[in-house]
């Protein structure tokens, strides 16, 4: 048997992580660090040369803080989720996604063919994925993040969207499927209205969701987002 003597790799023989999980990504942030002590890129206190052996020690509890602090930070949703209550939950066995949906979104990831760009579906933290809604059509909507912190909109079978996370200055997501356009909404936000054949038409949110069927996003043109307290948000098409 080969002796493993690197600390970090003692944690994860003792620990081991899920793929695409949260502590996967805390893991490869540890990584990064151990690596950076090594390198002697991390300033690390002066000590007595009497005190010189005990260095490899304080680098694994260093990398063990570390992995820990990192770890608390992403399972925060890095941000995708700000201002998002509907999603503001533990996951249960509705959030998850099914394998099915999984395997449908990450079937180019494999591909030798498609490189060069960083593409979110190959990336998805699944513990984080949180059922929010439902479309007319009865097909579940979920919000999930990547490694990168993007919010992504999940209608399974038919497509997922990514991008930043909500802020007030955009305070909606927008998507349509042929005459059917739906999106994510932020706290705060309670109707999403647009013009429509000189009128406007405005559309409830309920649980951070807004869906309207009978428009696609180009007929519906910019859409405004209406704040509990008076506020307005326009986002141009």
């Amino acid at each position: 048997m080969t002796a493993v003597s690197d600390p970090l790799k003692l944690l994860r023989l003792a620990n081991p992580v899920p793929p695409g999980s949260l502590r996967e990504v805390a893991a490869e942030r540890a990584d990064d660090l151990l690596e950076r002590l090594r390198a002697d890129q991390v300033a690390a206190p002066a000590l007595p040369s009497a005190r010189r052996r005990s260095r490899p020690l304080m680098v694994a509890a260093v990398v063990v803080g570390a992995l820990a602090l990192t770890g608390v930070g992403i399972a925060d949703g890095l941000g995708a989720f700000n201002g998002i209550s509907a999603a503001d939950h533990p996951q249960i066995g509705a959030d998850v996604l099914d394998p099915q949906t999984v395997a449908k979104l990450q079937q180019t990831c494999g591909s030798k063919n498609v490189t060069g760009f960083y593409r979110p579906q190959c990336h998805l933290v699944l513990d984080s994925a949180r059922l929010i809604g439902q479309l007319p059509s009865g097909h579940n909507l979920y919000v999930i993040t990547d490694t990168h912190g993007d919010l992504c909109v999940v209608n399974p079978g038919i497509l997922m969207t990514c991008g930043k996370g909500l802020s007030p200055s955009r305070p909606i997501t927008a998507t349509s499927i042929g005459q059917l356009t739906f999106g994510v909404a932020r706290d705060g936000v309670t109707a999403v209205s647009f013009q429509r054949a000189g009128s406007e038409v405005t559309v409830p949110v309920k649980d951070n969701v807004w869906v309207y069927k009978g428009v696609s996003l180009p007929e519906a043109g910019a859409l405004t987002a209406h704040f509990d307290n008076g506020m307005t948000v326009t986002l141009s098409p």
